[in-house]
């Protein structure tokens, strides 16, 4: 079989990957997204701007490591990368690394109602509390490089997993009267397993002498399945509701309708509440895992190879998590076309369960916006504790940005990446609202203001 070790699945990905999501503030926050928007929140496609808003195809990619470090690089106009230097090995790592492609999705918005309907394939991974030398030696694939010493472990973690997902979501205006709107949304995802690996050590340390590694008295547990499309199988959940401050009575209120005179009304303010990722996924095919208990020695090289009498046998079954969060969103309008966003996410998730954590984040997103050109300047804080300044751009059907723009633009050392973009269609006004009437007045939905 090949080499099982989650030590090695996720750090390496720790290393060569560093430029492969978090939450793509920009996009996020732009109302004529909300094909994405609902990944964030599924009540933000209620009342939509767009009749029909289509995602073509989409990438998203991030990552930060405290431990690992690009210094002198650079990305744009061209990636020049030195060789990486790492911290010092008794140092607790920590990291984060996401990704996203998205497929076909679409979500349309209809009087009080709104549908969607996503695709994507998303990759978490994350590095918690461990010696800063497991980095090392998962890259070198050896501990020659690494000072004879003991390191020592207490409630760390490795996770990584990729999975596939079809969602539906449906939202709906629960309540319209006089300035104030407070819409709901749900989706439902169905998870399709691809990869999953965890190493969760509750203490343990680890010992290099003579150039030879192991893992001394080591209680925690561990899982890991081969990447396979269809290794598993499971279900997800996000839930939200948004409240609204109109700026126009909204007592007859009904979107992208004659009923409603195709009118959209802006908003004062937005307060959003979301619960992200609530699920699970249950792996079967060629997956295994093991309690790690009180284990006298555990050499490097059993991880590398997949030792059956440690790390358990193929045919095993156990279930991960999803990287569920708890999501607070703010909008607020400053004049016509210009807004500031705010966002807070507080992961969820079980430190000592199979699956993944997403990473904290706190942000601040000004923005300029209309149907056809969008512009922000995404300031966020990762994991609360990392600064970031990313800039945003959409321009008709295309949307670039990042929400940390200092490695494309200034030589310097790089610890955190971070990259998106989508290709978009869109229908503004229903088709009835595109019907001339017998007098020869088009009841055309007005100029988004």
């Amino acid at each position: 079989m090949n080499k099982l070790s989650c030590i090695i699945a996720v750090l390496i990905c720790f290393n060569n990957e560093v430029i492969i999501a978090q939450e793509k503030v920009g996009v996020v926050t732009d109302n004529y997204l909300p094909v994405k928007q609902i990944g964030l929140n599924p009540a933000l496609m209620v009342d939509q701007r767009l009749f029909l808003s289509i995602n073509v195809a989409g990438v998203h990619a991030f990552g930060r490591s405290n431990v690992l470090n690009y210094p002198n690089s650079i990305l744009l106009p061209k990636v020049d990368l030195q060789d990486e230097v790492y911290e010092q090995p008794n140092k607790f790592a920590r990291g984060y690394i996401a990704g996203e492609v998205s497929g076909p999705s679409a979500t349309l918005s209809y009087g009080k109602n709104a549908f969607g309907i996503h695709t994507s394939a998303r990759y978490y991974s994350n590095l918690n509390r461990l010696p800063a030398l497991l980095v090392e030696v998962a890259n070198a694939e050896s501990v020659d490089q690494v000072a004879d010493d003991s390191y020592q472990m207490k409630n760390g973690r490795f996770k990584s997993m990729m999975w596939g997902e079809v969602g539906l979501t449906y939202g709906r205006i629960l309540l319209n009267r006089d300035y104030d709107m407070i819409s709901a949304g749900i989706t439902i995802n169905r998870m399709i397993g691809i990869q999953q690996s965890s190493f969760n050590i509750k203490s343990g340390t680890v010992s290099v002498e003579n150039n030879s590694g192991a893992l001394l008295n080591l209680n925690g547990k561990y899982s890991y399945t081969d990447t396979q499309f269809g290794s598993g199988g499971g279900w997800g959940m996000d839930l939200g509701v948004t409240f609204k401050s109109m700026t126009d009575v909204v007592n007859k209120y009904s979107s992208h309708s004659q009923r409603g005179g195709c009118k959209i009304v802006d908003y004062d303010y937005r307060i959003g509440l979301s619960l992200l990722d609530v699920g699970y996924i249950r792996f079967k095919e060629s997956a295994r895992y093991a309690k790690l208990e009180s284990q006298d020695s555990l050499s490097i090289d059993d991880l590398y190879d997949g030792n059956d009498a440690v790390l358990g046998k193929d045919g095993d079954t156990y279930t991960a998590f999803l990287p569920t969060a708890l999501s607070l969103q703010m909008d607020f309008r400053i004049i016509d076309y210009v807004y500031v966003a705010g966002i807070v996410n507080q992961r969820l998730s079980f430190r000592n369960s199979f699956g993944v954590e997403r990473s904290n984040l706190a942000a601040i997103a000004p923005r300029f916006e209309t149907d056809w050109i969008s512009a922000s300047i995404p300031m966020s804080l990762s994991n609360y504790v990392a600064p970031q300044v990313g800039f945003y751009i959409r321009l008709g059907f295309l949307s670039v940005g990042t929400d940390h723009i200092l490695p494309f633009v200034r030589r310097g050392d790089i610890k955190a990446v971070d990259l998106y973009f989508n290709i978009n269609l869109f229908l503004r006004n229903s088709p009835e609202c595109k019907v001339i009437d017998r007098r020869g007045i088009p009841w055309l939905c007005p100029a988004w203001r």
